[in-house]
């Protein structure tokens, strides 16, 4: 398969001692990602620096394209990602960067920071970019399985399960032989299995997913086992076998306190939905408290806005105070390209 490194491994054998430090210094940032983020980002400012005093403009947008990484996936800060995305998708349709690979790349940068702002208010914006995508990556080459997660990510935020679950199916056959991404698509269809009701389905995808993510050697395999555990888990709740879902539950929870990084959201709503079954409101409010916490600092809006909904249905079901949420809530939603249809159901709980 055609690696998007390709060139970059070029670079090493043909470029002269300058060129091999800027290499190494990169290397470094690299190498900081899982550990500290901050410091990953100052190297590849660095890279980045270097690169624009060399003429180098690939290796500025490599850079570029892999500190908006660490801001979007391990650092979670989305409070300046499109106006750095936005820049650089700009600048990399120019024509000295047509055979660069990293120039798609930054395009799925760009749709995971608007998904993560603002998805229904972009939503032409992010489809014209996974139109590009489309345009630019066929299958065998390395973006391809990145595209297919973002569309799936995409249809969901959209409500369209039906098309986001034939479009995993696919991606779960093309994703063979890739246990990182076939993760993803056990995940995801666990989160589709949920919303369309299809428990039998659930089980079957959870265990797969928990199988796959057991021998997956990714960093974030952690996040994805932790994940599809508390899917599994659910299911057992739903189906009665009480002392298998508490098992699984404590399990996904040892999984998910493994990974200093976090799980990904789909942990907490199947977390939520856990305690629900089992009738634990006030135990699956304390679950959304705490995720809002960590949601709150990270400037994604749509799910800031989804979890204070979720706090905000909780206290109501349990008959608690929740007027200043509503106005805390209110406030996010305002921020929003388009805040008049979630206004309308926060009103619901007026």
């Amino acid at each position: 398969m055609p690696s998007v490194w390709d060139w970059v491994d070029r670079f090493y054998y043909t470029t002269d001692d300058e060129g091999l430090g800027l290499y190494r210094k990169f290397l470094d940032g690299m190498d900081q990602l899982d550990h500290d983020p901050d410091l990953a980002i100052a190297i590849l400012n660095q890279v980045r620096q270097m690169a624009k005093e060399k003429g180098l403009d690939w290796w500025v947008q490599l850079a570029t394209h892999w500190e908006l990484q660490a801001l979007l996936h391990y650092k979670q800060d989305y409070s300046n990602v499109i106006e750095i995305a936005a820049q650089a998708a700009v600048e990399v349709r120019k024509p000295q960067y047509t055979e660069l690979p990293q120039r798609v790349c930054l395009h799925e940068d760009l749709i995971s920071a608007y998904c993560g702002r603002d998805p229904l208010g972009y939503k032409d914006i992010i489809q014209g970019a996974i139109d590009y995508m489309q345009s630019q990556v066929k299958p065998g080459i390395d973006c391809y399985l990145c595209l297919q997660s973002l569309r799936i990510d995409f249809l969901m935020l959209m409500e369209k399960y039906d098309e986001a679950k034939r479009i995993n199916l696919e991606f779960l056959e093309a994703s063979q032989g890739e246990d990182y991404h076939l993760g993803s698509a056990y995940r995801l269809l666990c989160q589709i299995a949920y919303v369309q009701e299809d428990w039998t389905s659930l089980e079957n995808w959870a265990t797969l997913g928990i199988q796959t993510a057991q021998k997956t050697r990714s960093s974030s395999a952690p996040a994805q086992l932790a994940e599809v555990q508390m899917w599994r888990a659910l299911y057992e709740q739903k189906t009665g076998d009480k002392d298998q879902a508490v098992t699984l539950y404590k399990q996904a929870v040892m999984t998910a306190e493994s990974y200093p990084p976090g799980v990904y959201d789909g942990y907490y709503d199947a977390a939520a939905a856990f305690f629900e079954l089992g009738n634990q409101l006030d135990q699956a409010l304390t679950l959304r408290e705490t995720q809002y916490t960590k949601v709150s600092k990270e400037s994604r809006y749509y799910m800031e806005i989804r979890c204070l909904l979720e706090i905000i249905r909780l206290k109501h079901s349990l008959s608690l105070p929740k007027d200043e949420l509503i106005q805390q809530a209110e406030a996010v939603i305002r921020k929003l390209k388009d805040p008049t249809p979630i206004l309308k159901r926060l009103d619901t709980y007026r």
